[in-house]
């Protein structure tokens, strides 16, 4: 699983299609587009 940033729709697409699509290691791709966050963090939860 990939958090990718992009600067906008466009770029998200054009690293998709360009980038992601042509690697043969990729068997299938989806993505999830998040329209707002609540909580930005680059830290993984710790599992209680």
């Amino acid at each position: 699983m990939l958090k990718i940033v992009t600067r906008d729709l466009q770029s998200f697409q054009n690293l998709m299609m360009d980038q992601m699509d042509g690697q043969g290691e990729i068997g299938k791709m989806k993505s999830m587009l998040v329209l707002s966050v609540l909580k930005d963090s680059k830290k993984l939860p710790i599992p209680e």
